[in-house]
This record gives structure tokens, C-alpha cells and sequence, in this order.
């Protein structure tokens, strides 16, 4: 939900996936889970009804504007020593992560190793 606010405009499935160096089909993913939990919205581009993009619902705010400060502060005392290229590597190497466990269920692995 906050990556979706960083956008000066509703961005759309490409945009968020490149913000987040991960797959399109993961940043869907995601997002179809927040908007089935009610936090995000898909609305059709004016411009390119091709195009869908994001909005954040009312829900979706308010938890935002609730647990904002908290979290902000949380993540600067997490991360107060932790140099700006190794968080950026450690959300690269999950991303990775995620997209090799995805691509593991979709080879049937999930009987064998626990997915």
C-alpha cells in the first residue's frame, strides 16, 4: 500500500513491478490479495482503457494515516545502520526468493519440499 502512494498518479501493474524490481505476475499477485482485502481498488486509464490502475480505497487510508507514524519509526530504528545499497539488495534477493518459490510450485515441487 505505501509503494502505491509514492506514484504521483494511480501507477499501473508494470509500474509498480518495476518500483519493486519484481515480476509483473507478482506485482499482481500482491495486488489482487489487496483488493480482495479491500485496500486497493483497480480502475480502467482514461487515456487507455487498456490500462488499469491502482488507487488506494478508504480503508486502505485510514490504515495508512493509523499506523503511519509507528511504522516510520520502526523502519528508521531497523534500518539506522543498514547503508541505503545493502536494503536494496536484501529486497532483491527476496523478490528473487519469492519468484524462485512461485516458479517451484509451478513445477509440482510443493508435495516434496514443504510448498
Amino acid at each position: 500500500m505505501n509503494c502505491v502512494a509514492l506514484f504521483p498518479e494511480p501507477p499501473t501493474i508494470k509500474d509498480m513491478a518495476s518500483l519493486l524490481g519484481c515480476s509483473h505476475q507478482n506485482a499482481k499477485q500482491v495486488s489482487s490479495k489487496l483488493e480482495a482485502a479491500g485496500y486497493l481498488q483497480f480502475q480502467r486509464d482514461a487515456a487507455d482503457g487498456r490500462k488499469r490502475r491502482m488507487a488506494l480505497t478508504e480503508k486502505a487510508v485510514r490504515f495508512r494515516s493509523r499506523y503511519e507514524a509507528a511504522s516510520e519509526q520502526a523502519m528508521r530504528r531497523l534500518f539506522a545502520d543498514v547503508p541505503d545499497d545493502a536494503v536494496h539488495n536484501m529486497v532483491q534477493t527476496f523478490v528473487r526468493l519469492i519468484e524462485n518459490v512461485d516458479a517451484m510450485k509451478g513445477e509440482g515441487h510443493e508435495d516434496d519440499r514443504g510448498l
